[in-house]
């Protein structure tokens, strides 16, 4: 099991750049670890900070999350 604790921020305002991103960044990460999930949280939600709380906490199955904090800017 690979334990990344890394923080990366991505910021933009065009779609397809930071999704270019987010992917690139992805595939380095499920290099290093073959178990890594993308998970994608909408900032706007009301539960986005227990989410948040759930996929950095440590769990029994060892799982490991690239984490996607998004404020919806699809839907905008």
């Amino acid at each position: 099991m690979a334990n990344i604790d890394s923080i990366f921020l991505i910021t933009g305002n065009t779609d397809l750049l930071i999704d270019r991103e987010i992917t690139e960044l992805f595939h380095k990460l499920k290099s290093k670890n073959k178990s890594i999930e993308k998970q994608t949280i909408n900032a706007q939600e009301e539960n986005s900070f227990n989410q948040l709380l759930e996929y950095v906490s440590p769990n029994l199955f060892g799982n490991n999350y690239l984490v996607i904090i998004d404020e919806d800017r699809k839907s905008t």
